[in-house]
């Protein structure tokens, strides 16, 4: 058989897949690295304002100071509209919101606790 007809017969096949599995691809599934439920952030600023909601205009509950590590549970996008600011919803001693820019995000407590230690020095 001739290879050109053998690759043409492929992308015809491909050509017909069914619409809504083409449209289950725009939305992969979560994947244990990106569906990880609880990572940790260390405050990388003298200190950061801690929210009752992400948002500008928030009520302050308190603040963390450089170095301290707090367990994430939560991080959301405020959209174009706000360019995009991104937004970490806390669980440590002042739970609340705190802005992403203002920390630097580890996937487990030791790596926190590394990044937090040499931040101090």
């Amino acid at each position: 058989m001739n290879k050109y007809l053998l690759v043409a017969s492929a992308l015809l096949l491909l050509s017909c897949t069914p619409k809504n599995r083409l449209e289950d691809l725009s939305s992969p599934p979560a994947t244990s690295i990106l569906n990880i439920s609880l990572r940790y952030a260390v405050v990388q600023n003298a200190y950061v304002q801690v929210f009752d909601v992400a948002a500008d205009r928030a009520i302050v509950l308190g603040q963390y100071r450089k170095g301290t590590i707090i367990p994430i549970n939560e991080r959301i996008s405020l959209g174009p509209d706000k360019n995009w600011e991104v937004w970490l919803n806390n669980e440590g001693p002042v739970p609340g919101w705190v802005r992403a820019i203002d920390c630097q995000v580890f996937d487990s407590e030791a790596q926190a606790r590394t990044a937090a230690k040499a931040l101090m020095q």
